[in-house]
């Protein structure tokens, strides 16, 4: 990828003529869409789902891990902590 050239790219199943236009669209920093796509990660884009976590007392490197680890969906995570966030207490 050359800096500063239109690559189209499909992120979240939506397809954009660069980057930089899915960067605008989704409210998503053009680093992170950058970085997406050069890990081949462009499904989850924004949700959060690779942000560390720790929940009851156990540190993971991803909520997506602590989805995997835990039984439940990474959206279930997100959501849960999420919530714990808004109410105050610790997850």
């Amino acid at each position: 990828m050359t800096r500063g050239a239109k690559t189209p790219v499909t992120i979240n199943g939506v397809s954009y003529k660069s980057m930089a236009d899915a960067a605008r669209a989704t409210g998503v920093k053009a680093p992170t869409i950058f970085k997406a796509v050069r890990a081949g990660r462009t499904n989850n884009v924004g949700d959060g789902s690779d942000r560390p976590c720790r929940i009851g007392g156990v540190n993971y490197r991803s909520r997506l891990e602590a989805g995997e680890l835990l039984g439940v969906g990474q959206h279930y995570v997100i959501g849960y902590l999420a919530v714990c966030a808004a109410i105050g207490v610790e997850p």
